[in-house]
């Protein structure tokens, strides 16, 4: 079945949208070799308490932690670092050399944020003009409902281990998010927070 679209819905969220370019927020990105990993991780100081969520895949699973580091950095393939200090996205990719797998890394937070010294970065706004972003404030609903038995669940991912740190008792969990948009398409997405949420109220 087709998704059905509220198109007055569609242009509130135009109106509440506005321009980036003001206090554009920081966004760089670069590449790290494999043994550098826990040596960024930790220049960034990460985790910390304004990029509390850490959302580590491993080759096997994927965890949902608060201020966590993974629990094996050498079976890692993705991560995220998030909060109101920004977000840290870090991907394996071994295609990139022949000789061992680098991580390529991006960053988006708070206007005039630094990525720590040592490592190659690439300020997206120093390399020429770029189109003006602009930003809109996002909240979508996760996967679960909490249950009487101590848990989250959802029919659709019955398989699945919901948890959701720190949120235990909370109805729904939301996430909280900003998107940043050129042209209609989705050029960055900052998230920002779980939070606890009722699928009653609006979000």
């Amino acid at each position: 079945m087709a998704e059905t679209i509220d198109f007055r819905e569609q242009v509130e969220r135009l109106w509440r949208a506005h321009s980036a370019g003001g206090a554009r927020p920081a966004i760089w990105g670069g590449t790290i070799a494999v043994d550098a990993l826990e040596r960024f991780l930790k220049a960034w100081r990460l985790p910390r308490a304004d990029m509390p969520w850490c959302l580590w895949e491993h080759a096997s699973r994927i965890t949902l932690d608060r201020e966590k580091w993974p629990e094996r950095l050498d079976l890692l393939e993705r991560g995220r670092v998030f909060g109101e200090g920004g977000d840290l996205a870090l991907r394996r990719d071994s295609a990139l050399r022949r000789d061992g797998a680098l991580w390529r890394w991006s960053y988006i937070g708070p206007s005039g944020a630094q990525p720590p010294a040592g490592f190659q970065a690439e300020d997206y706004w120093a390399a020429g003009e770029r189109p003006v972003l602009h930003e809109y404030s996002e909240r979508v609903l996760l996967w679960g409902k909490w249950r009487a038995d101590g848990r989250w669940y959802d029919d659709r991912v019955a398989r699945a281990d919901l948890v959701y740190p720190g949120l235990a008792g909370q109805e729904r969990v939301s996430l909280r998010y900003r998107s940043y948009m050129a042209g209609g398409q989705v050029e960055f997405v900052w998230l920002l927070a779980l939070e606890g949420a009722n699928e009653h109220k609006p979000l």
